[in-house]
């Protein structure tokens, strides 16, 4: 049986020193992001290894497009598997609309007066739908033959 062993935070220490105690406390939630990093580090090196990524629930409202296009452009995956809410999501960021901080607890009606949908503390403005008609009836011809 290994012991515990417990995480000492010093001063100027990295991400990486944080997370390589936190794999040496060897349990619960601290261990567990400790091997899941080295299980993705291992994958990303692993040249014979095919990295699915699969992409589910409100990660573009909840502040993650930056680090999806980070983890494609840089090749540490080889195939994406994604809903329709992600991809609408993220065309409407680059259609230029954002997403916004709130209170899981809003009054959703209220919210809707003011022009918004709630993705629970989420929020987003309801011509984003419009928006992004917009464009797919603007490059619907260019778009469908694009392979």
């Amino acid at each position: 049986m290994e012991p515990v062993n417990h995480i000492k935070i010093n001063k100027g220490m990295s991400v990486n020193e944080l997370v390589k105690q936190m794999d040496s406390t060897g349990v619960l939630g601290a261990g567990r992001l400790g091997k899941a990093v080295n299980i993705c580090e291992a994958m990303i090196k692993d040249r014979d290894c095919k990295v699915f990524l699969g992409l589910a629930g409100p990660l573009v409202p909840g502040g993650m497009r930056e680090i999806i296009r980070d983890i494609i452009e840089n090749q540490w995956v080889d195939v994406v598997v994604t809903t329709g809410a992600t991809l609408t999501h993220d065309l409407g960021e680059a259609l230029g609309y954002r997403h916004y901080q709130g209170k899981a607890d809003a009054d959703d009606a209220e919210l809707f007066k003011k022009g918004f949908d709630r993705i629970y503390d989420s929020y987003m403005p309801n011509k984003i739908y419009e928006g992004m008609e917009d464009f797919i009836a603007e490059n619907f011809d260019k778009l469908k033959d694009k392979k």
